[in-house]
């Protein structure tokens, strides 16, 4: 049985899913394994692939949601992220790394789309 941890983060990538679906995003994968971690969504617009990682925050106690992605979590994605595209894309796809930050406010969501947060 999930952990509550486990059931807001899924509930964080359906919205965030959605939220890219409605903005024109096809969804190609949902996480997605390595031997180096997790990648959350895996999106495609206008032949781009974009890497996401979602985290979801029922309040800002403990600080924003994009502030939970540290530098090592960074490298963690990225290296999983190649390894995506060796199995599955190619490199000669453009890709870039986005953040999808959900805030819980009572019944309403704050979205926030960090677009290209991982630079070589």
């Amino acid at each position: 049985m999930p952990s509550p941890n486990q059931h807001l983060g899924k509930t964080g990538e359906e919205i965030a899913e959605q939220f890219l679906q409605a903005q024109g995003y096809r969804s190609l994968a949902k996480n997605w394994h390595s031997r180096y971690g997790e990648l959350d969504l895996i999106m495609e617009k206008d032949s781009e692939i974009v890497f996401v990682e979602v985290k979801l925050r029922s309040n800002l106690s403990f600080g924003h949601p994009e502030e939970m992605v540290s530098y090592t979590k960074m490298s963690k994605i990225k290296k999983t992220a190649e390894q995506y595209l060796d199995r599955e894309a190619g490199r000669e796809k453009f890709w870039r790394f986005d953040i999808i930050a959900i805030t819980l406010k009572g019944h309403d969501l704050d979205i926030d789309h960090f677009e290209n947060v991982i630079q070589e």
